[in-house]
């Protein structure tokens, strides 16, 4: 299974995004809990957050560092991290949590993983340091989002 899925990564080298079956949750229907919420990706902190040591932190909207870009990510997908820190907006659907991998681009098992629970509030953004000093190059770091 580990051989075949390492082919297949090999294949599909561009793709960025690794779909990660749901553990959580009713099996089957439709799902009562969200399945994408926004996430901004930031350089560096903000003086009033510390030191990008922390592993997470809750914030007010855009103060989690230098805002880079912004986007969405998905339920059970893994995403690459190429920023220093992500910003993962709150859901009012379920408890979420972002387990976080440290060390690799696509959510391996030889990662250090970090799971980070995301605050419910839609006016809060929970903080992540993803370790990626770099953009990736040397650097690597991904996650998957879960509501359940």
């Amino acid at each position: 299974m580990l051989h075949e899925l390492l082919s297949l990564l090999a294949l599909t080298s561009t793709a960025t995004s690794l779909t990660i079956r749901q553990t959580t949750g009713p099996s089957g229907g439709s799902s009562p809990y969200a399945t994408s919420t926004n996430i901004t990706y930031y350089q560096g902190v903000t003086a009033s957050t510390g030191s990008i040591h922390q592993s997470s932190y809750t914030a007010d909207a855009n103060d989690c560092g230098q805002y880079v870009f912004a986007g969405t990510i998905q339920a059970g997908v893994c995403t690459k991290f190429t920023t220093q820190g992500v910003g993962i907006w709150g859901s009012e659907n379920g408890s979420c949590s972002l387990t976080l991998y440290r060390g690799s681009d696509s959510c391996g098992e030889d990662a250090e993983k970090e799971v980070v629970a995301v605050g419910n509030g839609d006016d809060e953004v929970t903080c992540v340091a993803t370790g990626v000093m770099d953009g990736g190059l040397h650097y690597h770091g991904s996650g998957v989002w879960v509501c359940g």
